[in-house]
């Protein structure tokens, strides 16, 4: 049985687990039920999944991405572009790149990053020490970073394909 004391804290995970499961689109309506939702929607955010694209508005984009930072579990940039890195204000649960030239990814401190996947690009310069709960690794570039074993060992998914070494 679930004490009233308990009542707002489970609601709140109650929230973020639905939203986790819906589109956007879907997790918005879902916020605007109640006040309760509102709230929450205001505090945490309630977008899940954050897309640039190659002609997209930047600002939308990073207003979005400051806007729902608690709430985002998946970052997908698709190119061409270059300098991806740029928009990468934050790492989130689920980084995809596809297509954005040579990427740099040195976050200058641990992330909780667990699923990256890097297509299409020249180069990737990734610091693997800052990505400790990386389990989930698809990587297809012309050059990289050297994996370290640590790294390759603990993935549940590892895919790496290079077009020059």
């Amino acid at each position: 049985m679930i004490s009233r004391d308990n009542a707002p804290m489970n609601s709140q995970v109650v929230t973020a687990n639905i939203i986790s499961m819906l589109e956007n689109r879907d997790a918005g309506r879902f916020m605007r039920v109640d006040k309760q939702r509102v709230a929450h929607g205001k505090a945490y955010g309630w977008m899940t999944r954050v897309l640039l694209e190659n002609g997209d508005d930047a600002g939308r984009f990073l207003l979005d991405c400051c806007a729902h930072s608690k709430s985002i579990l998946h970052l997908r940039i698709v190119g061409p572009m270059r300098d991806a890195h740029l928009w990468t204000v934050r790492y989130f649960r689920s980084m995809t790149y596809i297509r954005v030239g040579n990427l740099v990814l040195r976050p200058t401190k641990p992330v909780d990053t667990v699923r990256l996947q890097v297509t299409g690009c020249e180069s990737l310069d990734i610091d693997w020490n800052m990505f400790p709960r990386v389990t989930h690794v698809i990587i297809d570039v012309e050059r990289c970073t050297p994996v370290p074993f640590e790294v390759i060992s603990r993935c549940d998914v590892y895919d790496m394909r290079l077009v020059k070494i």
